[in-house]
């Protein structure tokens, strides 16, 4: 199968389930100032998502961060749930309870990128879940018209009344990242983000077979950062539309602070199988894995 691969220098694509709303327009925002205010119950040891041993083979298919055998890595912020930790957050009203556990927002020479893990804290299974944010950059704290990002969340597939789609149960972690239109890396210090959280309540929603990662192996790039490497195989009876793969680097807390992106150009049958290679750009010791389809 054809390949096509995604580093964090091109954009990933983005299905606009619902617009991009104009946070910024006076919108009635209930965030504190300072990072800590979005995710009052952190992620502390990745809340709930066990650390897996596995000397850097297998693969996790969920909220379970899996740990990579070799030289340890200094990871810059190591434990802060947000990243950097002077912008102020404010929740849009009107959402859903997706609860911003922690974010990590990257400016470099390829531009501006915001990483996010997120819990539902509903009642009900939330589907399709996305969050969505405007910028303010300190050049021009009066206008984010135009800097914004619409990130779709990853998390397991089920069948809902709107058709398949990752879905987080109650409890459930899920992470995404996109970057911010609008935003580029010379452009001065965010100093606001404000977000809404979205996605259908779909208590009627079935899990799927999960798409298995499976003889995954991790080695250095020459580059620099890592290689990833292995297959997505369909355990299921549908035919998966689009494979896509999200790896995403955490920290010690579970905070994604870097991601890769890997997506098939043909579907993917039941009992088929897909090849993928990852490069995730920082170097990272732990890291989750979301197999998906459909989101192209």
């Amino acid at each position: 199968m054809k390949l096509k691969m995604k580093k964090r220098l091109t954009t990933k694509p983005t299905l606009l389930l619902l617009a991009v709303l104009p946070l910024a327009i006076g919108c009635g925002g209930s965030g504190a100032s300072g990072a800590g205010s979005p995710g009052a119950s952190g992620m502390a040891g990745v809340s709930g998502a066990s650390a897996i041993a596995s000397s850097g083979m297998g693969g996790s298919s969920g909220d379970s961060a899996v740990s990579v055998a070799g030289g340890a890595v200094a990871v810059v912020d190591d434990g802060k749930p947000f990243v950097p930790n002077d912008i102020k957050y404010s929740i849009v009203e009107g959402g859903r309870a997706l609860t911003l556990l922690s974010a990590t927002v990257i400016n470099d020479a390829t531009g501006v990128y915001w990483l996010i893990a997120v819990r539902n804290d509903e009642t009900v299974p939330i589907c399709a879940p996305q969050v969505n944010a405007a910028f303010t950059d300190g050049a021009d704290p009066s206008n984010s018209l135009g800097r914004q990002t619409v990130i779709m969340v990853q998390g397991p597939m089920y069948q809902s009344a709107a058709g398949a789609h990752p879905c987080l149960l109650p409890g459930a972690i899920g992470m995404g990242w996109q970057s911010v239109s609008g935003l580029t890396s010379a452009m001065p210090k965010i100093v606001e983000l404000e977000y809404r959280p979205e996605g259908y309540l779909s208590p009627e929603a079935t899990k799927l077979p999960d798409l298995a990662v499976e003889g995954l192996a991790i080695a250095n790039n020459p580059s620099g950062g890592k290689l990833v490497s292995g297959s997505v195989a369909n355990h299921g009876t549908m035919t998966a539309s689009g494979p896509e793969l999200n790896v995403f680097a955490v920290d010690s807390g579970g905070r994604p602070f870097d991601a890769g992106y890997a997506s098939s150009m043909t579907d993917l049958a039941p009992g088929g199988s897909w090849s993928f290679q990852v490069t995730v750009l920082t170097p990272f010791n732990s890291y989750v894995a979301f197999p998906v389809w459909g989101q192209q």
